[in-house]
């Protein structure tokens, strides 16, 4: 029995480090993030890695996260399977974290110079429908919202983003690489209203079309719920001051009564009629 034991363990040892090779190990470098809303249900951390541009979403059983959020950090450990090429509500790859070291080299350029805000203002007039909230939007590799909240209830609801000025490459950034743009950019009304590829759909109070990242934006629109109106924009988004009832047209109930142009035909013929009786009652 100990010979056995004694071999059996001999085995395990053996094989130990055969599993721990075959588990793919995977690093990113990039500011450690802790998002406070995302489309996603999975992680608690995230970060978009400075070299490929890709962003993954992070979790960790062995370290502390948030020891690290705001910082340039390496994290390394492994893919976790299922969760790649956005197969779960369209988000981002999922990191099991099993290692976190500050990132050696240079910092990059502040993020005043590579990052972009993008400030969302909705100023909203009336009382919205129930259950209705707002956010920013916008797309890179899925879907990113941001709410817009109003503390103080005085209407303005507000909000921001902040992203990355440039494409995926080499950081620090070369001199020479443009800001990109993103679109579509747009302040949209929630509950979302179905579903893409990229992540939930929601109905358009204003979209802002290609918006570029060459410096912090910030993006207004209004909308107003007054006289019953149960939405200020549309679905195509085009405009920003428009009222859930249309255009404002009022439409005159119909009555059963007679038209006018049928009255004016009715008194032409009756007195056509009477000028022939009154000629054939001279001959």
């Amino acid at each position: 029995m100990l010979l056995l034991a004694t071999v059996l363990a001999a085995m395990l040892a053996a094989a130990s480090p055969a599993l721990a090779e075959s588990e793919p190990v995977f690093e990113a470098t990039g500011v450690l993030e802790k998002p406070e809303v995302t489309t996603y249900q999975y992680g608690t951390h995230a970060i978009t890695d400075e070299a490929s541009g890709n962003r993954y979403a992070l979790q960790s059983q062995s370290v502390d996260l948030d020891a690290y959020a705001g910082e340039r950090v390496t994290v390394s450990g492994a893919p976790v399977p299922g969760y790649q090429d956005g197969q779960v509500e369209g988000g981002p790859d999922l990191l099991r974290v099993d290692q976190v070291e500050p990132a050696d080299g240079p910092p990059g350029p502040p993020p005043g110079e590579e990052f972009a805000r993008l400030s969302f203002e909705l100023t909203v007039e009336c009382e919205p429908p129930a259950g209705a909230t707002f956010l920013g939007f916008t797309t890179l590799e899925s879907v990113m919202t941001t709410p817009l909240t109003d503390p103080d209830g005085d209407g303005l609801y507000t909000g921001s983003m902040t992203v990355n000025k440039f494409p995926p490459g080499p950081r620090p950034v070369p001199s020479d690489i443009e800001p990109i743009s993103l679109s579509p950019v747009r302040i949209v009304q929630g509950p979302p209203t179905g579903s893409s590829a990229l992540g939930p759909e929601f109905r358009v109070i204003k979209d802002f079309g290609s918006v570029e990242l060459d410096e912090d934006k910030t993006l207004a629109a209004s909308v107003s719920f007054c006289d019953g109106g149960d939405s200020g924009g549309s679905d195509g988004g085009g405009s920003d001051n428009s009222s859930g009832g249309g255009s404002g047209m009022k439409v005159l109930p119909a009555t059963g009564g007679t038209t006018l142009p049928t009255v004016g035909l009715v008194g032409a013929l009756l007195l056509v009629g009477g000028l022939l009786a009154r000629r054939c009652a001279r001959q």
